[in-house]
């Protein structure tokens, strides 16, 4: 499960299926990317960003916040959760037989 969120998020941010230098036109570009390429496009010229910029800014940084806020709470709900079961179990590490 926790395997599994953490791979949903980091789907979200970024496109984890990119292996060759054609991939990206198969594959949609993610919000870090979209986020980063908004950033390049306003930072050019001598105007300050439109409106439209900054809501879509404004936009593209609430959906990875949103994303953050999901590892975030795997990395301090689940995660200690499921380290406690394993203690609370007793399991071994690594065993060999």
């Amino acid at each position: 499960r926790i395997d599994s969120l953490i791979g949903n998020v980091e789907k979200e941010l970024y496109q984890t299926k990119n292996q060759s230098r054609q991939d990206p036109l198969n594959f949609p570009i993610k919000l870090t990317n979209k986020l980063a390429h908004l950033n390049s496009l306003t930072g050019r010229g001598e105007f300050p960003p439109t409106a439209a910029a900054i809501a879509v800014k404004d936009e593209m940084v609430g959906l990875i916040d949103a994303e953050l806020a999901k590892y975030k709470m795997v990395k301090e709900k689940d995660i200690p959760a499921l380290n406690a079961a394993i203690r609370a179990k007793e399991l071994d590490f690594i065993k060999v037989e």
